[in-house]
């Protein structure tokens, strides 16, 4: 064994310093106890009053998690109860090992500089941040498929491949694919892939050990269809909400899904543009890998192959935060060409002098475009540290309307019950006095009616909002606002990110007749 010289070692130091201030960061975020957004709202509501089996079935209100992920959730809201902070203690758990997994996939995969790079890019995203503060199973998904690749790629380089390295990637499998639905093509991925290295190099006891490996997982995989996922694969609503991500059948068509996709795919889950220069560091990342560690260059797209394979037969789409998995990948990928810098300062294994121009100038090309992609990264954190994200504010909003609530008041909520559910018994609203509106009106209604019924019943009415439903027109709440002024008159405001609420004196002349 040769010593770590001290440029290695100041290198691994500065990475885990990274993995430390990428962790640092999520539990700020998690301190800053944002309020639930809609779909957060929508899950809470979904399992909050659920047992262990009925978590089994499929969950109301169109949401769907894996039954390790919900039953983890049940256990630890049991014991720390069901607000923020308690709710999202896993996902911030499983963010922050995010990090640390994906630092060690880099210092495995590419050069100490180069994994430094990666590592910062992982500790940065601002979707991993977000995600890993979020009550929904995401940053699960990123934390199982990172650590099936690092094992996986573990398995591709382990000569002889022996049963103990086989067994921990057969167990954590198994448990991944409960706690995670993205896991199940990571591993699908990761197996295949070290199946088809081990039959090409005609290494039969490696790829037996391989098919025994793969069993277990695969009996998970039946088994949580069977009793749990079977209801989510068939759910109409998800499959219309999550359309674009499933490219079209029809081969000559498969080229324009990608080319539309590729713009919402850098906006989420990446949040890198432009997007050329993502394509362009890809390329160079791809085969600056190729060159140097094919199999494990392998290893990691393995997944990505399958993602396009589920979302063609429409089980899996290929879009949003259910990409937020791959990111670590894309990301790696990314920081890959910083090893051309390396090599250009290894005498040794450097490149020959005919090529030493021009790999200088694709280093250099390189190196400025990963500050380009990364500089907004880094500035969004900075701003993040010193003031957390915020979604949708609405139980500050609710609180205020509580605070001010008077004998005849009543609190339309605009497109959603759940806010007013999960925080009107909290801030002490009587739900007897909370309606819900939220659509234009539909053949049948009576022009008039509702605006007499509400100066017959109260004195003030207050209108709220939080969540943006898509399928609603965007002007739905300014006409809400100009059909109040026409009852009554405004007489108070209260906004913060993402929710509001206004309210309207019935008892005054009409703010605009």
């Amino acid at each position: 064994p040769v010593a770590a010289g001290p440029g290695k070692v100041n290198l691994s130091v500065a990475t885990w310093v990274v993995v430390g201030l990428g962790m640092a960061l999520r539990v700020r975020q998690w301190l800053g106890d944002r309020s639930f957004w809609a779909d957060e709202g929508a899950l809470w509501t979904a399992i909050s009053d659920r047992g262990y089996a009925a978590l089994l079935r499929p969950l109301p209100v169109n949401q769907s998690a894996p039954v390790g992920w919900l039953w983890s959730q049940h256990t630890v809201m049991s014991v720390l109860g069901t607000g923020e902070r308690a709710a999202r203690l896993l996902p911030l758990l499983f963010g922050c090992g995010a990090v640390a997994v994906a630092a060690l996939l880099a210092r495995r995969l590419l050069g100490g500089p180069a994994a430094l790079v990666a590592t910062a890019l992982v500790a940065w995203s601002p979707l991993l941040v977000s995600y890993s503060n979020e009550f929904k199973q995401y940053s699960s998904d990123v934390f199982w498929c990172t650590l099936l690749l690092l094992l996986g790629l573990g398995a591709a380089r382990a000569e002889p491949l022996v049963r103990r390295r086989a067994a921990t990637l057969s167990v954590v499998a198994s448990a991944a694919v409960w706690f995670s639905h993205a896991a199940v093509l990571t591993a699908a991925g990761v197996l295949a892939v070290l199946g088809l290295l081990a039959l090409s190099g005609r290494r039969w006891r490696r790829l037996l050990l391989l098919a025994g490996a793969a069993a277990a997982p695969l009996a998970s995989i039946l088994v949580e269809y069977a009793v749990a996922l079977s209801g989510s694969v068939d759910n109409e609503t998800l499959q219309r909400f999550w359309r674009t991500g499933f490219p079209p059948r029809r081969p000559a068509a498969f080229a324009d899904w990608l080319a539309d996709s590729w713009p919402r795919w850098m906006d989420r889950p990446l949040a890198l543009h432009p997007g050329w220069l993502v394509l362009a560091l890809l390329a160079v990342g791809v085969a600056v890998l190729a060159v140097r560690d094919l199999p494990g260059l392998l290893v990691l797209l393995a997944p990505l192959g399958v993602l396009l394979v589920a979302a063609v037969l429409r089980v899996y789409p290929a879009a949003d935060r259910l990409l937020l998995f791959a990111v670590p990948t894309v990301l790696l990928l990314l920081a890959a060409p910083v090893d051309l810098l390396t090599a250009l300062l290894d005498p040794v294994r450097g490149p020959r002098p005919a090529a030493r121009a021009a790999v200088t100038v694709l280093a250099g090309l390189a190196a400025a475009g990963l500050v380009a992609l990364s500089a907004p990264q880094v500035a969004l954190a900075g701003r993040h540290a010193v003031s957390p994200e915020k979604e949708e504010e609405t139980r500050p909003v609710l609180a205020y309307v509580a605070g001010h609530w008077g004998p005849r008041d009543v609190l339309l909520f605009d497109t959603s019950s759940i806010p007013p559910a999960i925080y009107g018994p909290q801030v002490g609203l009587d739900r007897g006095r909370v309606g819900v509106v939220s659509a234009p009106p539909r053949v049948g209604c009576v022009p008039g009616r509702l605006e007499t019924e509400l100066r017959r019943r109260y004195d003030r009415v207050w209108l709220a909002w939080g969540h943006w439903f898509s399928t609603l027109p965007r002007d739905i709440r300014d006409r809400y606002r100009a059909n109040l002024a026409t009852v009554g008159r405004r007489v108070d405001s209260i906004r913060e990110v993402g929710a509001g609420a206004d309210l309207y004196d019935l008892t005054l002349p009409p703010e605009d007749p």
